[in-house]
């Protein structure tokens, strides 16, 4: 009898470090989330200057269309920036929140050798941000080293409506039949 208590103490113990242990990893994948849609995460940079043409084909291949992607604001860690693109960062600097004064419709997150693109539809002016999607040579999850936004330039053309079209019809009829009356 002595010996099944005993082993059940030990399993007791054990249980209630694996409650721990999962209770404890829930907590970080939670804490380790990126607003918007994920992309891919892509070896190399994403300098707006250098690196524009790569990051937009990057999006292409995803969106599956061409687009006109334009640099919008970038903060390097462990600034907070301000102006137009503001990081927030949690005690580890892996996560955070970002804002900016106009929507934008992707964000970077550079980390390590690597950086993740995320999608945001429908533009937006705030979200939260990690580095969960970037791995480092050891494995590891690395701390943030910039966070850069992009934003569409989308050029509307206007397509007239058919009440337009109709109406100048009647107009350009009306015009030749009073052409037509002038010249009998």
């Amino acid at each position: 009898m002595g010996e099944n208590i005993k082993v059940m103490k030990k399993l007791y113990i054990i249980l209630t470090n694996l409650v721990f242990v999962l209770a404890i990893s829930s907590a970080t994948v939670l804490a380790y989330t990126n607003s918007g849609t994920y992309i891919g995460t892509f070896e190399g940079n994403d300098n707006p200057v250098q690196d524009l043409a790569t990051v937009e084909s990057q999006i292409e291949a995803f969106l599956g269309y061409n687009i006109d992607l334009n640099y919008y604001a970038k903060v390097d860690a462990p600034s907070t920036g301000g102006g137009t693109l503001t990081l927030t960062y949690e005690n580890d600097n892996k996560s955070g929140t970002w804002t900016t004064t106009d929507p934008v419709s992707f964000y970077t997150v550079k980390a390590s050798n690597s950086y993740a693109i995320y999608y945001e539809d429908p533009a937006t002016t705030s979200g939260t941000w990690s580095t969960i999607d970037i791995l480092n040579g050891g494995g590891r999850t690395p701390d943030l080293s910039h966070l850069s936004t992009w934003f569409l330039n989308v050029t509307v053309t206007p397509v007239p409506e058919p009440s337009t079209l109709l109406l100048s019809g009647f107009g350009l009829l009306l015009a030749a039949g009073l052409i037509k009356r002038r010249k009998c």
